[in-house]
C-alpha cells in the first residue's frame, strides 16, 4: 500500500516514516520527492515543482531531469512513496 506524506521544510528533521521509504539504487539509498524550488532556479527555466530524489549518502537533492544538485534552491519537498 502506498503512503502519503506531508511537506518537509528545508533544514528540518526528516520524519522516521519518510526515512523508512528510502530504497537502494545500487549507488546508494534515495528518497523520491517533488521539490518546490525558489525563484532563482525558476529564473533559469526550472518549473516551480521539480521531480527529484534525496541522495542519502551525498545528502543532496538531485533533479531527476538534469542530474543537477538543486539542494540550495529547494524551499520544501514532498516525499513520494518509491514503491509506486
Amino acid at each position: 500500500m502506498l503512503k502519503s506524506f506531508k511537506w518537509v521544510e528545508v533544514g528540518g528533521d526528516i520524519p522516521s516514516d519518510v526515512l523508512s521509504t528510502a530504497y537502494e539504487t545500487g549507488a546508494g539509498r534515495v528518497i523520491c520527492a517533488v521539490c518546490e524550488v525558489d525563484e532563482a532556479l525558476q529564473g533559469v527555466g526550472f518549473p516551480r515543482l521539480v521531480w527529484a530524489y534525496l541522495d542519502m549518502d551525498y545528502n543532496g537533492m538531485i533533479c531527476r531531469n538534469t542530474g543537477q544538485d538543486i539542494s540550495q534552491y529547494v524551499v520544501r519537498w514532498l516525499p513520494v512513496d518509491g514503491a509506486a
